[in-house]
C-alpha cells in the first residue's frame, strides 16, 4: 500500500474495517498521519496497542469531524474511546521516552449551539487547549 500523499516525510495511510492486514502493518510501521475512526481504534487499534506503539507513541493531534454526531449512548462510548486514546498515547510516550508534546484535539462542527460544552463532554478537559472562532464566542455569552 502506498502512502495517500506524495512527500516522502508524510505517510498518511487509512485504517478502517477494509483495510488488509499488510496494509495495516505498513500504517503500523510507517504513518504519521492515520485516518481512521471511532469503531476502528475501540475495536482493532487500541486493543492491540502495542503493535502500534510507533504510531501512538507519536500522536500529537487528533481530529475529530462532524462532532455533532457524538451525542447520547454513541456519544458518550466516543468519550469513552477518546480517553482511552488519551491514556494508551500516554503510556506509549514515556515507554519511548518521546518529548513532552502535548496532545491536542481539534473538534469541527458547524451546527452545535453549544459547542464547548459538547467538546467538554467529549474530549478528556485537560486535552481542551483550543478557543472558538470569534463568531462563535460571541454566541456563547
Amino acid at each position: 500500500m502506498a502512502p495517500l500523499a506524495t512527500d516522502t516525510k508524510c505517510k498518511v495511510c487509512v485504517v478502517d474495517g477494509d483495510t488488509s492486514f499488510s496494509q495495516r502493518s505498513f500504517a503500523q510501521k510507517s504513518a504519521n498521519i492515520l485516518l481512521t475512526n471511532p469503531d476502528m481504534l475501540a475495536c482493532s487499534m487500541l486493543p492491540n496497542h502495542t503493535l502500534w506503539r510507533r504510531f501512538f507513541g507519536r500522536v500529537r493531534f487528533v481530529v475529530i469531524d462532524e462532532a455533532h454526531m457524538y451525542t447520547g449512548v454513541f456519544g458518550v462510548h466516543v468519550a469513552a474511546v477518546m480517553r482511552r486514546l488519551v491514556r494508551v498515547c500516554l503510556y506509549h510516550r514515556q515507554q519511548q521516552a518521546a518529548p513532552p508534546a502535548p496532545l491536542q484535539f481539534v473538534l469541527s462542527s458547524a451546527t452545535l449551539p453549544h459547542p464547548v460544552e459538547h467538546m467538554r463532554k467529549l474530549v478528556p478537559v485537560h486535552c481542551l487547549t483550543g478557543s472558538l472562532p470569534q463568531r462563535q464566542q460571541q454566541r456563547q455569552q
